[in-house]
């Protein structure tokens, strides 16, 4: 009898110490997060969209602020209807047109003066889109088909950029890498132009929609 009464108490003694020595197990229902991996990515850089935005009235030698959003039109008015700087930029810039009465630098060869004015823009930064546009009104209209836009580059105009002459809203439209510089407005003089005066832009013509090639340079 003493013999099974010890080997009992031994059992309960065994058992009360594995109690202790084994940690309690604590039930959970907590859902396993798997890491966010798109937390460290780099955020995708939007697509500039070229499309019409609003347009203002700007004045020649006045600072000009353009706001960071849309892309933005700032009108200022020429003997033939109005040149334009238009750009999309993601941070507000300031910028000045000067009119230019005596333009020292001299047309391309083969073309002269439409415009016998020149226009000088000094901007804080270039945006993500850059042109600078002309637009035709009144009697002048019919001119904005063999119209150019040249650059001032080492005392001469040159073309740069990609020319494209709008027909239903008479604007030549000049797309550029910067603003910045002194520009003119040209049109074949009676030679018509020579081809070693185009070497960085093209010509375009736009009909309802539809561009048709006039010269690629």
């Amino acid at each position: 009898m003493r013999l099974l009464r010890t080997i009992f108490l031994a059992v309960q003694l065994s058992l009360a110490v594995q109690a202790v020595a084994l940690p309690a197990t604590k039930k959970t229902n907590e859902v396993i997060k798997k890491p966010d991996e798109t937390k460290d990515k780099p955020a995708a850089t939007p697509t500039p969209v070229d499309k019409a935005g609003p347009e203002f009235d700007g004045s020649f030698g006045k600072n000009t602020t353009l706001k960071a959003g849309p892309k933005t039109g700032w009108h200022f008015k020429t003997s033939l209807g109005n040149i334009e700087v238009d750009m999309m930029t993601d941070k507000d810039l300031t910028f000045t047109v000067t009119e230019n009465k005596d333009p020292k630098g001299t047309a391309p060869t083969g073309f002269k003066f439409l415009d016998p004015n020149s226009y000088t823009i000094a901007i804080s930064d270039d945006g993500q889109i850059n042109q600078v546009d002309y637009i035709f009104t009144g009697s002048n209209i019919a001119k904005g088909a063999t119209a150019r836009t040249g650059k001032l580059v080492g005392g001469k105009f040159v073309f740069e950029g990609e020319n494209i002459f709008d027909k239903e809203v008479s604007e030549l439209k000049c797309k550029v890498k910067t603003v910045n510089g002194e520009w003119a407005i040209f049109t074949p003089d009676k030679n018509g132009g020579t081809e070693k005066e185009k070497p960085n832009g093209t010509h375009k013509e736009k009909t309802g929609g539809k561009r048709s090639i006039e010269w690629d340079g």
